[in-house]
């Protein structure tokens, strides 16, 4: 007959913390592009909310996606520009 016993390790030993990462800076999001074109005049709606959730991809063809499709649905050039550069930086 064999037995086979469990063993348990601990994680961490007594009396040390795992330490968090931090992270000084917030990571740009969707939601930048979406503040950008509300604080200037444009509301959100759901074309607007897709264009800027592929502007946040972080590459050229993601950003001119984002910045085309913004044009699209009536955003201005300059501010679409604006709202996906900020997706994505």
């Amino acid at each position: 007959m064999t037995v086979i016993t469990a063993c348990v390790l601990p994680l961490a030993s007594a009396g040390t913390a795992a330490a968090a990462p931090s992270n000084t800076s917030e990571p740009t999001t969707s939601g930048d592009c979406l503040y950008i074109l509300n604080t200037s005049g444009y509301g959100t709606t759901p074309d607007r909310v897709r264009y800027c959730n592929i502007g946040e991809g972080g590459g050229w063809i993601d950003n001119l996606t984002c910045t085309v499709g913004l044009n699209q649905t009536g955003v201005n050039g300059y501010v679409a520009q604006r709202a996906c550069d900020a997706a994505d930086d």
